[in-house]
């Protein structure tokens, strides 16, 4: 079976003469992040060049028939010089507001029953002059596949007989795409748009009309000192006041990753509780562990859009505010909301609208590049092994001031100098790559020896031994409880939702310390975001080399056993290595540190798991 997902959405294409572009992509559910998300991975179904926007049957029609016919008799691919049968299924329908109520045919989302999920009405206020969606006036019957297509039909039949357009409950008419996806499930929201780029830049512009001149200092000099991990590519080169030039990287970045800590000083208690439980719900949704953080999620979501409204006022009652309910039921049906945002289809459009040159003929130009892509014979994707690259000596002046723990560690062992490590999709900095640079890509996440207990810790530098790679770091030591997160914002055990602990796990307060050891790769889970000063708080910082873990070798050989299982699929999770190996050792008689390892490591290879 082979599962995609639909995306559709505008983009302008000739300035001059207003000309416009829809294309309807799709992506394979099958090839796993981020190889799904390659330009070349994602399907361009049909496309739509005019003044005008689409008419709807027109432009899905033939489509529509196609993957009908694929999801009915499938279609034969040839692999391995063997004929596979594979039926099509449609995952669900991406796009943002606008988008979804051209191609459902529904109210647009500034009207009355706009919601796609249920039949909450909504109420046009004449003071904001906007239909606003009260938390309290939600009306929480879901709506059904068949009562949208009843709908729909009777809004076809009673518009064809008035002679203009009948709206029932919001729908305006039988969309095509009813006969190929479920409504409502398969009908996604896109936290791209609805999080990144529209509700974030509703906080700030709220938050704005009450913050002083050298708070809105403060976090610009924040935003433009943060050093963030070499992947994300973001730099804020606005300040907040600009956030209408912010674009979805920077919204997500903030979101995400580094606006709560920035915003500590700076928001009241209240508009900072609120915003961390908002923030708080969007993260756990973004990648969810298990149902519990999916049902936290939820819970944070009902407290969020029930107090708005007391915190900032009824006008940011708007539809967008009441969608975010429906959030956690889309995750439960389609995983995290990393895996079903429009980034990637984004990205898409810009590439496909560089096929097109002049003003005429566009759709043409782009379709027929489009087709000469696809018959050229792409090269087959090399899933390359894990490796080191930028050798470096042991004699090199960068690794100065560890070369005396390195030799006592390492004894009389052949080992292998890299400044980056490559495993498929990612790779890992050291110190001593970043130095020059201005990202932090040398922090890293990995599982405790003995436990599922995530620690923390600066590579700086990898080694390999008897083809085994593994990690020299610097480790850090959480804050003492007193100097955590929620205590920094004085959250008390009993606040709403009961935040306090995944806040401090999620955002994890951590002191450098002068431990250092060395650790297997397959421990490390992830590169993580630095936030440093953006508390304020001094980070101990020392090049002493007085504290080294050290453990006998019978500790030893426990310490590194690898598991024989594959670690289980989790829904959400990203990235995980096999095995929990691992070598944090120093002055081990008679044999060194990566001898022992290598004991226990032989003929074990690392093995990536791409968890979706």
């Amino acid at each position: 079976m082979l599962t995609i997902i639909l995306h559709a959405d505008g983009s302008p294409l000739v300035r001059s003469s207003r000309q416009s572009l829809w294309p309807l992509f799709a992506s394979l559910i099958e090839i796993p992040p981020p190889a799904r998300y390659y330009q070349r991975n994602i399907l361009t179904l049909s496309l739509w060049s005019s003044r005008k926007k689409p008419d709807i049957d027109k432009f899905l029609h033939g489509t529509i028939a196609q993957l009908e016919t694929l999801m009915q008799y499938g279609t034969m691919i040839l692999l391995d010089g063997q004929q596979h049968r594979f039926i099509v299924r449609i995952q669900g329908f991406i796009a943002d507001l606008p988008a979804k109520s051209l191609f459902l045919k529904t109210i647009n989302f500034n009207g009355k029953f706009a919601c796609t999920w249920c039949l909450s009405s909504g109420e046009y206020d004449s003071n904001c002059h906007m239909t606003m969606y009260p938390y309290e006036k939600n009306q929480n019957t879901l709506r059904t596949h068949d009562e949208f297509v009843r709908t729909g039909q009777s809004a076809t039949s009673e518009g064809d007989r008035a002679g203009h357009e009948v709206v029932i409950d919001g729908v305006r008419g039988m969309s095509p795409l009813l006969s190929i996806i479920k409504y409502p499930i398969g009908v996604l929201y896109d936290y791209m748009h609805l999080v990144c780029i529209n509700h974030i830049s509703t906080l700030v512009k709220h938050w704005l009309v009450f913050m002083k001149a050298a708070d809105v200092l403060l976090i610009d000099d924040k935003l433009a000192r943060q050093k963030i991990p070499h992947n994300f590519n973001v730099r804020f080169d606005f300040s907040i006041n600009e956030i209408n030039k912010w674009k979805a990287k920077h919204g997500r970045l903030f979101t995400l990753y580094i606006g709560l800590p920035i915003l500590i000083n700076v928001l009241s208690a209240p508009h900072l509780l609120h915003f961390a439980a908002y923030v708080l719900a969007i993260k756990l949704l973004h990648v969810p562990e298990n149902d519990r953080e999916i049902d936290l999620a939820e819970q944070l979501l009902h407290f969020y859009c029930q107090s708005s409204s007391l915190i900032y006022g009824p006008s940011i009652e708007l539809y967008s505010l009441h969608s975010h309910l429906h959030l956690p039921e889309q995750v439960r049906h389609h995983g995290g909301l990393s895996f079903t945002s429009a980034f990637a289809f984004e990205s898409c459009i810009r590439y496909v609208k560089k096929k097109a040159h002049g003003s005429r003929h566009l759709a043409s130009q782009i379709g027929y590049w489009t087709d000469m892509t696809a018959i050229i014979k792409i090269p087959e994707l090399n899933v390359q092994q894990a490796r080191g690259v930028d050798e470096i000596l042991l004699e090199n002046e960068l690794l100065e001031e560890f070369r005396p723990i390195l030799s006592t560690l390492l004894g009389s062992c052949t080992v292998k100098f890299y400044k980056r490590f490559k495993i498929p999709f990612i790779t890992f900095h050291s110190t001593l790559y970043d130095k020059p640079f201005k990202c932090v890509s040398h922090v890293i996440s990995y599982r405790h020896k003995y436990s599922d207990t995530i620690l923390f810790a600066d590579c700086i530098v990898f080694l390999e031994f008897n083809k085994n790679y593994f990690a020299f770091i610097r480790k850090y030591q959480e804050e003492a409880q007193a100097n955590r997160l929620s205590s920094v914002m004085k959250l008390s055990k009993n606040d709403t939702c009961k935040i306090s602990e995944p806040l401090d796990r999620l955002f994890s307060m951590q002191l450098k310390s002068n431990s250092f050891g060395i650790i297997s790769m397959s421990r490390v889970r992830y590169k993580f975001d630095a936030l440093n000063d953006l508390l304020d708080k001094h980070v101990l910082d020392t090049s002493a080399v007085d504290n080294i873990e050290s453990v006998d070798e019978a500790d030893a050989s426990d310490e590194l056993l690898l598991s024989s299982q594959p670690t289980p699929l989790t829904p959400g999770t990203k990235r995980a290595f096999k095995g929990s190996s691992s070598v944090s050792i120093s002055k081990v008689p008679p044999r060194t540190a990566l001898q022992i390892a290598h004991s226990r490591l032989e003929n074990k290879s690392l093995n990536l798991v791409v968890r979706l």
